[in-house]
């Protein structure tokens, strides 16, 4: 059997296990036995399986039991099939694999307004300003005057000398046009876009970003970076009702569960946090969900956090996890802040959102407050320049307590990994990310690229390395990520194997969220979260991975998914 074979046969496995077990917390005594004594009887087993648990002590088995919300039993076929009573709902799985069910620890969801017209455009195909400009002149020709016009752009034609409201207005003065860069950080507005939005065309600047602007003057340009954009997509969701982020809400639950996905951690950029928890009390999903709460600072980043009272009603298995804040921006459209230059814009190495005073403010809320802090960090100086103030302002106890998160860590290099482990720092990466080898190649060069987007380096350098999609629509497939995470197009040296990215996907996102001991690992004691396969994520050919189901997802128990006959 696998299970039995694991640590001779799997030392990628071991050596995962191994990593995660050393940085994170232990589990409790009480899990540790193959089977937890049980006044009554399970209620659900699941047998004649592969089971990968994701356990240190015990990383296969045959067999699963349930009883109430948590694993009574890890084992054999026989040990576990011994437990059941009269009232046990006994299930064969004949052969499939059962893994931890899988915790997206980086999600967006949100309702979006209807009736903005698509230009179609591909930002990931880099069209030029002038083909830009071409699409839209074309759609205003056709579309009623008043529409909005929605277009994706990428990096060339964010940075074209020519972009802007102005050349906008010149094709399409009737229609408000909204063009954003793919990676979602970067904006261009027309003037009537601006506003239609309630901008003032001298807007002033704010925390955590910039608007673009006339040579010598105060006047918008139409271009708008980082929070300043975060401000526009608040602006188009605030006439949206709580109706509209209920379906949007269990749309996405009903689509996750379908992929074994029984745990989110949403970055909530999109709504105030109030109106989301509200949203979800009353959509009710049976996800675990997590919420990161996202401050707009006006003025200053000291500035009152999102209200975190709970509402009425909030299952307990919604949870206000901390406070996101967005450092910089993605090598993509140039934003991230590295320490040397881009190498195909020398001139240019990126920036910081936040001033030295402001970034020094937001660390010392996250050493201060009881809550987590995540912060989007892709550039290499930006993540060392955070290290440099957490060093200063407390010592790396105090920092290892709090699990400061690097969301998406493409910056992660070699030379910074042992002050990472260090400060106990987790790396929250996104292998969707990993798609574009071409563009990373161009932005950093051939002799810079072996130190970008560490992933195996990090988890050996003892960082808690877990995974979630930062996608939409598709690419929020878990599988598909699991794909590139054990392939990882931009630096293959750095692929996890099957196993260790499994590992990351379960329990490395529950210790990404504090929850390590409750979930994330099938033992006894634990959450009853689970997912039964499709087909065997570990031997499959890797381009089979994003076709990957759930044939049947159990949390906290509970059946909430299921096509298993």
């Amino acid at each position: 059997m696998r299970h039995a074979l694991a640590s001779t046969r799997h030392p990628a496995l071991a050596i995962a296990l191994l990593v995660f077990a050393a940085c994170t917390a232990p589990l409790p005594a009480a899990q540790q036995p193959a089977v937890e004594p049980s006044p009554a009887s399970p209620t659900l087993i699941l047998h004649h399986a592969v089971v990968f648990t994701a356990d240190p002590a015990r990383p296969y088995a045959e067999a699963v039991a349930i009883a109430g919300e948590r694993v009574v039993a890890v084992g054999t076929d026989a040990e576990v099939r011994a437990l059941a009573g009269p009232e046990t709902e006994v299930l064969d799985l004949g052969g499939r694999l059962v893994v931890p069910g899988l915790n997206d620890a980086h999600v967006h969801v949100g309702p979006w307004p209807e009736g903005m017209h698509s230009l179609g455009l591909s930002g990931r195909a880099e069209p030029s300003w002038a083909a830009v400009l071409d699409s839209v002149r074309a759609a205003a020709a056709r579309i009623p005057a008043g529409t909005w016009l929605q277009g994706s752009i990428g990096g060339d034609a964010l940075d074209a000398p020519a972009a802007g409201r102005f050349a906008l207005d010149a094709v399409a003065p009737s229609h408000p046009v909204m063009l954003t860069g793919w990676t979602g950080h970067g904006l261009i507005l027309n003037t009537a876009a601006l506003n239609a939005l309630g901008f003032s065309l001298t807007e002033p600047d704010r925390p955590g970003g910039l608007f673009g602007r006339v040579a010598g003057t105060d006047t918008l340009d139409g271009r708008l970076w980082e929070y300043p954009q975060l401000d526009v997509v608040r602006r188009l969701s605030d006439p949206l009702t709580r109706a509209d982020a209920v379906a949007t809400y269990r749309a996405f639950a009903d689509q996750m569960v379908r992929w074994g996905v029984t745990s989110v951690q949403q970055m909530e950029n999109d709504r105030p946090l109030a109106e989301t928890l509200a949203a979800l009390a009353e959509a009710d999903v049976p996800l675990r969900w997590g919420v990161f709460a996202w401050p707009m600072p006006l003025r200053s980043v000291d500035e009152p956090r999102p209200d975190a009272t709970r509402p009425a009603g909030l299952p307990a298995r919604v949870r206000v996890l901390g406070t996101k804040w967005m450092l910089d921006g993605t090598p993509v459209e140039r934003g991230a802040a590295l320490r040397q230059p881009y190498a195909d814009r020398p001139d240019w190495a990126g920036r910081l959102n936040f001033t030295d005073v402001e970034l020094r403010a937001i660390l010392q809320s996250a050493r201060d407050r009881d809550d987590q802090t995540a912060f989007h960090i892709v550039g290499d100086a930006t993540l060392d320049r955070v290290m440099d103030v957490m060093e200063d302002l407390a010592p790396a106890e105090t920092w290892r307590a709090r699990r400061v998160r690097i969301e998406h860590g493409e910056g992660l290099a070699p030379d910074l990994l042992p002050r990472a482990a260090a400060l106990g720092m987790v790396l929250v990466q996104n292998p969707l990310h990993f798609a574009i080898p071409d563009v990373m190649a161009a932005r950093y060069g051939a002799d810079r690229l072996p130190e970008v987007q560490l992933l195996r380096s990090a988890a050996e350098a003892g960082v808690p390395v877990a995974l979630g999609a930062d996608a939409g629509g598709s690419g929020r497939n878990p599988w598909l990520n699991l794909m590139l995470a054990t392939l990882h197009p931009v630096n293959p040296s750095e692929a996890l194997s099957r196993e260790a990215a499994l590992v990351a996907y379960t329990r490395g996102s529950a210790v990404a969220e504090h929850a390590e001991t409750d979930k994330g690992t099938l033992a006894p004691g634990m959450l009853a979260d689970l997912a039964v396969l499709s087909q065997n994520v570990l031997d499959v050919p890797p381009d089979a991975l994003p076709d990957t189901e759930s044939v049947l997802a159990v949390i906290g128990g509970v059946i909430v998914y299921r096509t298993l006959p």
